[in-house]
């Protein structure tokens, strides 16, 4: 028709909508607010390294190495290594080493290695190692025990005081201290003591007490107060024995 403006001369306002098929229907396609296209309906992805990036609806994705943004509805993802950021709506995710943030709604999260960020309703997350960080509402967070292990064997324990695995305890939520005797003959008299610093003259017994262990004999020492540090003292009188110990612990 003459005398109308088909073309605006205005370039900022120069914008096309694209439109798609349904059917018979004509329908215009839809982006999210960042204008990415909105993909709509059921995903199912597996990839090897790369990113996943899944707008709407029913999200089923396993990635070696990558990451995967899932924006709304439900969503279950596996990620061997990388980055789950889980906008809106359920969430079952499980990372072997790797990030997840859940913004909004339902997050079932299981963690081998590294952080969970759930900032908004119902979160149950179990870390074995790494962080979970949940701002608001109903949160169930299980974070599976580390267990710490340091041994070394004393030798020839004779007229002497040995003073072995002088340790920071106080991050600690279970500890002891296993000695074993591995001479043929004498006896070893263990015992624990503590201090608020690493420093010799601050160390006092523990309330265990020194324990006799004989010949191929074996025992544990746990200590009964709390002081920052703990260390394991050996003394075998004039007999020479030679000790495996070890300290064992869990956070």
């Amino acid at each position: 028709m003459p005398n109308n403006l088909v073309f605006n001369n205005v370039a900022d306002q120069l914008k096309t909508q694209i439109f798609g098929q349904s059917g018979t229907d004509i329908l215009a396609v839809q982006t999210d607010t960042s204008g990415n296209l909105a993909i709509v309906g059921t995903v199912t992805s597996v990839v090897t390294s790369g990113t996943i990036t899944a707008l709407l609806d029913t999200v089923t994705a396993v990635v070696t190495s990558g990451t995967i943004t899932a924006l709304l509805d439900t969503v279950t993802t596996v990620v061997t290594s990388g980055t789950i950021t889980a906008l809106l709506d359920t969430v079952t995710a499980v990372v072997t080493s790797g990030t997840i943030t859940a913004l909004l709604d339902t997050v079932t999260a299981v963690v081998t290695s590294g952080t969970i960020t759930a900032l908004l309703d119902t979160v149950t997350a179990v870390v074995t190692s790494g962080t979970i960080t949940a701002l608001l509402d109903t949160v169930t967070a299980v974070t599976s025990a580390i267990f710490t292990e340091t041994s070394t064997t004393v030798v020839d324990i004779t007229n002497q005081t040995v003073t072995t695995l002088t340790l920071d305890t106080s991050l600690q939520k279970v500890f002891s201290f296993y000695v074993s005797n591995i001479a043929a003959n004498g006896t070893v008299t263990a015992l624990l003591r503590i201090a608020p610093v690493n420093t010799d003259t601050f160390y006092v017994n523990d309330e265990t007490g020194p324990i006799a262990i004989g010949p191929n004999s074996k025992s544990v020492l746990a200590a009964q107060k709390f002081l920052k540090f703990t260390r394991l003292v050996l003394n075998a009188g004039a007999d020479t024995i030679s000790a495996e110990v070890a300290f064992n612990s869990q956070t």
